[in-house]
């Protein structure tokens, strides 16, 4: 996530998308100009019906990380520039759901 938005200098494109079940990272790694390169943009997606979190870079399909998660839910915590991601998940059902924040550092 620390690179997260490197060279996206036209200011329309945001580095980091999230809504409720996935959570999208843009780079343009060989700054070329666009994001169309492998591993320029990666996507986090969860899928509440296969109860899987499902990981796919740039145009290739969607590879399962991670399964059965009973719930998962991604959200931003703070405005930009400083981007973090809240993550609740619940891995066993009749279990308490836990968070946890990613921050992006800068130095």
């Amino acid at each position: 996530m620390n690179l997260a938005g490197y060279t996206l200098d036209s200011g329309i494109e945001s580095g980091v998308v999230i809504s409720t079940k996935s959570v999208v990272l843009k780079t343009d790694r060989n700054r070329d100009g666009d994001l169309a390169d492998t591993r320029e943009t990666i996507t986090y997606r969860y899928d509440p019906e296969t109860k899987s979190l499902l990981r796919k870079s740039g145009n290739s399909d969607y590879q399962t990380l991670i399964e059965s998660i009973a719930a998962l839910k991604f959200e931003r915590t703070q405005a930009p520039p400083q981007t973090c991601i809240k993550v609740t998940v619940q891995v066993i059902i009749d279990a308490a759901k836990q968070q946890t924040v990613l921050c992006q550092l800068g130095w």
